[in-house]
């Protein structure tokens, strides 16, 4: 059955007859937000179950407001712009260092066209039954930039002037699935030596920890994607789950960009979510009993305590 097009007005009315106490500002945040966006991507912790399973339709929680529901909308919104701007800082260093790296051993005129500059069938890490098909639609995606025919023009206008357009060029065209997808073709041990200079740029290459493999870095890569799209196309984030070899919460996946950052950013990184994730879990046991399901107060806890440890 096909859902009406409801008025804000009818929309409030509707909310109200479900449980919810609208407040001055919901017509206004409807109006600005959508209800499918607001309410229907935020609602689920304020459901009361068995009265929904009851009456085979949306029921709330007795005291839920609609200050409550946005609450946690504006709390996965902040989220997301904390993470995206140190997921681009990561994005675009890995690839700067891919594309470096491939040049550095690759020097002639459009040596990212041919496949004999890259792995193996039989070192392909997502499998050797997907090397040539992987391939070819990577050259697919680089093509279409040299083409000119994304957003960014200068790829064409390299090729219309030098009649050649080096990768370091297509690469400020490439997107972060893009990249993903060089490094996975990459040879084995030019994928070490990105996975080096990597370590190094971050500083860490006198840890006391494991350093990373160019498996650890395919895995990293391969989630953080995900969690990157999610952030640009302003889907829900707290309780995002990714789906690979294994399903990653996104506080796991943070985890994993941690590996990827320097010192300082990590410090500034995993304090500015701490911040968001206890200043919306006061003042709402739902909101709190939420993030604590999905482990970002958890999160939140350690990065405090390791603070308090340094100082």
């Amino acid at each position: 059955m096909d859902k009406p097009f409801l008025t804000i007005d009818e929309q409030i009315e509707l909310l109200k007859s479900r449980g919810v106490e609208p407040n001055n500002d919901t017509y206004r945040l409807l109006l600005c937000e959508g209800y499918y966006s607001l309410i229907n991507g935020y609602k689920d912790p304020f459901l009361d179950s068995e009265k929904t399973k009851l009456a085979s339709d949306d029921r709330y929680k007795e005291g839920t407001t609609f200050e409550d529901i946005y609450r946690l909308f504006k709390f996965d919104r902040e989220l997301r712009s904390v993470t995206f701007h140190y997921l681009t800082k990561i994005e675009v260093m890995i690839r700067t260092i891919c594309c470096y790296t491939f040049c550095e051993n690759h020097q002639k005129e459009n040596a990212y066209l041919d496949i004999n500059n890259f792995s193996e069938a039989k070192d392909y890490m997502p499998g050797e039954q997907y090397f040539i098909s992987d391939f070819s639609k990577f050259q697919s995606k680089l093509n279409f930039i040299i083409q000119g025919k994304t957003k960014f023009n200068f790829a064409e206008h390299y090729r219309n002037k030098y009649d050649n357009v080096p990768l370091w060029v297509i690469a400020n065209a490439m997107t972060f699935g893009n990249v993903e997808h060089l490094y996975d073709l990459m040879k084995p041990n030019e994928q070490n030596k990105a996975c080096s200079r990597i370590i190094r740029t971050i500083g860490k290459e006198h840890s006391s920890e494991k350093l990373m493999s160019r498996q650890d870095l395919r895995k990293y890569l391969n989630n953080l994607v995900k969690i990157r799209n999610i952030c640009a196309h302003d889907e829900r984030l707290y309780c995002a789950s990714v789906y690979g070899r294994n399903q990653s919460r996104y506080i796991d996946i943070m985890d994993m960009a941690i590996e990827l950052l320097s010192e300082e950013d990590v410090n500034e990184f995993a304090l500015k979510l701490a911040e968001i994730i206890i200043t919306y879990s006061e003042e709402n046991k739902i909101i709190q009993s939420t993030l604590y399901d999905n482990g970002l107060i958890q999160f939140a806890s350690r990065w405090i305590r390791q603070q308090g440890d340094k100082s």
